[in-house]
């Protein structure tokens, strides 16, 4: 009975451990998830990028790595905000085209890029405030 006791003790242990990390797996993936479909609408591809950059229309893109904490802070933010303001924001996921930090002289994500004519206009880097970002957009669309 003494070697019984221990052996259960130590299943249960077990289970509620395994348990634990199955509920806030859970709970990661489902904000993840949310954050993938805010990006998901208007997602794009450095190639497509590129031919979007080199019209004469002006281009806002939105760069960002679902793995940096700023962007998960940020997206909530600027994705409906630039909706609201009919703003087609692009977005590029840095952390899937990793070569292209340089090609974009991005230095740390999250980075908002008013292109026009194949030329930066303006930048905005680092995490900011809503009205922050509220005032960025109106001067984007001021251009």
């Amino acid at each position: 009975m003494k070697k019984i006791i221990p052996f259960f003790k130590n299943i249960t242990i077990l289970f509620i451990g395994f348990s634990a990390i199955t509920y806030n797996s859970g709970g990661n993936t489902k904000t993840s998830g949310q954050e993938s479909s805010n990006l998901n609408s208007n997602k794009i591809s450095p190639g497509e990028l590129d031919s979007a950059i080199n019209t004469d229309e002006r281009v806002l893109v939105y760069f960002y790595s679902p793995q940096c904490s700023y962007c998960k802070e940020t997206t909530p933010i600027i994705v409906p905000l630039s909706n609201d303001m009919g703003i087609n924001l692009y977005h590029l996921n840095l952390y899937e085209y990793e070569v292209w930090w340089d090609k974009y002289n991005i230095e740390g994500t999250p980075t908002l890029i008013h292109y026009y004519n194949g030329e930066e206009i303006s930048r905005l880097v680092g995490a900011h405030s809503k009205s922050e970002f509220d005032k960025y957009f109106k001067e984007y669309k001021k251009f």
